[in-house]
């Protein structure tokens, strides 16, 4: 996986729901579901990621 555009992607959701609140009420509110949705799916998806480095990185040593 490559994080940098994981972590990219995440960044684009919440930056949409983080939108003020008249602008984010214009999106359909499925789409705001399946936003919210998506960003914790890469949220827990970059957490295991880099979770997966550290312990790899402590048995290498």
């Amino acid at each position: 996986m490559h994080l940098p555009r994981l972590t990219t992607a995440r960044d684009q959701a919440l930056t949409m729901l983080d939108l003020p609140k008249r602008q984010r009420q214009a999106l359909p509110r499925l789409q705001v579901i399946t936003l919210t949705d998506y960003a914790t799916e890469l949220d827990e998806l970059i957490q295991s990621i880099t979770t997966d480095d550290t312990e790899e990185g402590v048995e290498s040593a």
